[in-house]
């Protein structure tokens, strides 16, 4: 099944890492499986930082192995450069504007995530539940957040996967 308007989305390594095999029986495992095996069958795109790279590295699944191999055979991994992504402008604002060291701290480790969404259709597909409150939480303040849709397939899997197939409308997505 292909769509016109394929999305580049930003995919983080919580569900990367997530996603079980053909004998996956768990829910979080078989909705990550489903979620990538959908990604890969409609041709939506992911996005390849050295950041996102660097992670996908270390924590993977013997499925993702498969799926990242299948994407790049279909040039569907949209390699980007630091350059193209790093805001400096975005990092500066979240220091003027989170006080909370734990708070900031959270953030910045996953900054590389939403300055790929920026980069690219502004898209992030997590199951970092933490990060997404916090993005909520300083939108007002940061109003790059405030562009960036953040979807967690293993909340209603369902709803996410009939999203995927109607072409990721960032305004139509899932658990916002």
């Amino acid at each position: 099944m292909k769509i016109k308007n394929p999305k580049i989305l930003v995919i983080d390594v919580s569900v990367t890492r997530s996603a079980g095999g053909e004998d996956a029986t768990s829910p979080i495992s078989t909705d990550c499986r489903d979620f990538l095996f959908k990604v890969y069958e409609i041709c939506h795109r992911a996005v390849s930082t050295f950041e996102i790279s660097e992670e996908w590295k270390g924590h993977k699944s013997r499925f993702f192995i498969n799926w990242k191999r299948w994407m790049r055979g279909q040039k569907k991994i949209n390699d980007l450069g630091s350059t193209e992504t790093e805001n400096k402008g975005l990092r500066d604002k979240i220091e003027q504007v989170v006080r909370n060291e734990n708070h900031k701290e959270e953030i910045l480790k996953d900054i590389h995530l939403i300055e790929a969404a920026l980069a690219t259709n502004q898209i992030v597909i997590s199951r970092d539940d933490t990060m997404d409150d916090l993005r909520k939480k300083y939108q007002d303040q940061i109003p790059e957040f405030k562009k960036i849709v953040w979807v967690n397939p293993t909340k209603n899997p369902k709803d996410v996967i009939k999203w995927l197939e109607a072409g990721a409308n960032p305004k139509d997505a899932p658990n916002q």
